[in-house]
């Protein structure tokens, strides 16, 4: 990754180069920024220019074997550090046993976020484990770092989410941090500083990168997939996501859990409204299985359509956020969402999302949740609008 190939953020861009050039560089650097933010991608650009063997003033070479290795990101002195979860029965599970995977997300969409990366494994992780940065992965990170740097002047070691990390991990760092090997230095990219020990945030030199604004936003994904989508197919997705770069990006893949969610909620609202108990046992069963982090998504995809159903029952208007089998379908069920349930159908379903990220029993919960369904999709509204 060069500096010119990052969208924005020029004044982080003179700042590193000029820290490298004037050899003014920290042993450890802490890159801040929200989900629409390019922190992952300075931290990438950084770590090949400093080691960049025909470096510019401004930007690595990008030709030389140094920067060839690190844009595949498959350089011997870099070390990529990130959240795992525990499956696959490792006893003690580090980056390095799940670096090919993590690479590959990476490239298909660079602002991957953590529920994203742990969605990735949802048939593996049919529990719906929370992935953390274990203090295995400080011990392995201790005997990488006492060993020589293979051909670089500098080893770098890039941490992402380190709000991940784990007490003991956090501790085991810090004492790395106090006596940093020579010639190593560590980013760690970061959405919550705050989340971080303070012991740890006061040896590192923080860069708070911005997020991305929307013309910029608009520009990364046109390039990422203007002979792939409509710019109409963008708009629209920006709109549903909220103007959140990741979320677009990745619902702009061909991969996406989006694509299922609607068959979900057809099947979901048509077992509540027939009030099958046994076909909702089955489906609880079948449906839980998927993980928490794709129920997490999936119930807050059932949010967007009762919402939308709600609007569709008082107003002509186009709903932007919806695409068109979405709206064929709201216009059948919309009726069954009116002034009498939907505060109470929104109410519960924010609680059972809450109730899941905390890792309350999955299936217990969206079982309890389906039975209020059934009972909320059979009141009768207080009166009746013409619309439709």
């Amino acid at each position: 990754m060069q500096f010119k190939e990052i969208i924005g953020g020029d004044k982080v861009k003179n700042y590193l180069t000029e820290l490298s050039n004037n050899n003014k560089l920290a042993h450890a650097f802490l890159f801040e920024g929200g989900q629409n933010s390019p922190k992952l991608l300075f931290a990438f650009a950084f770590a090949q220019y400093i080691n960049c063997f025909n470096q510019y003033e401004n930007d690595s070479c990008g030709d030389c074997p140094s920067c060839i290795k690190h844009k595949n990101l498959n350089h011997p002195d870099l070390n990529i550090i990130f959240p795992v979860l525990s499956i696959r029965k490792i006893k003690k599970p580090i980056s390095d046993n799940f670096l090919p995977e993590w690479k590959k997300e990476i490239r298909e969409n660079p602002y991957l976020n953590i529920e994203q990366w742990f969605n990735s494994f949802i048939e593996e992780n049919r529990t719906g484990k929370t992935g953390f940065i274990y203090s295995h992965e400080a011990e392995s990170l201790k005997q990488k770092v006492s060993l020589k740097n293979y051909e670089s002047k500098y080893r770098t070691v890039i941490i992402w989410m380190p709000e991940k990390m784990q007490l003991n991990t956090s501790n085991k760092l810090l004492k790395t941090l106090e006596e940093p090997p020579k010639n190593t230095i560590f980013i760690l990219v970061t959405e919550s500083k705050t989340s971080l020990l303070k012991t740890i945030t006061s040896r590192l030199q923080s860069i708070q990168i911005k997020d991305h604004n929307d013309k910029e936003k608009s520009e990364i994904v046109r390039l990422l997939f203007e002979e792939k989508k409509t710019s109409e197919e963008i708009s629209l997705s920006f709109k549903q996501q909220n103007q959140n770069l990741s979320s677009v990006i990745q619902s702009l893949s061909t991969d996406t859990y989006e694509d299922y969610f609607l068959n979900e909620f057809k099947d979901w609202m048509r077992t509540c409204y027939l009030n099958d108990i046994k076909s909702m046992a089955d489906w609880v069963n079948i449906i839980t299985k998927k993980g928490r982090t794709y129920q997490i998504s999936f119930l807050s995809y059932s949010l967007k359509m009762i919402r939308n159903s709600m609007l569709l029952s008082f107003t002509d208007k186009i709903i932007k956020d919806i695409n068109s089998e979405e709206r064929e379908f709201l216009l059948k069920f919309h009726k069954y969402i009116h002034e009498n349930n939907i505060l109470k159908l929104t109410t519960k379903t924010e609680e059972c999302i809450r109730h899941v990220k905390r890792n309350g029993n999955l299936k217990l919960l969206i079982y309890e949740l389906s039975l209020q369904y059934m009972i909320l999709l059979k009141l009768n509204r207080k009166f009746v609008t013409n619309k439709h």
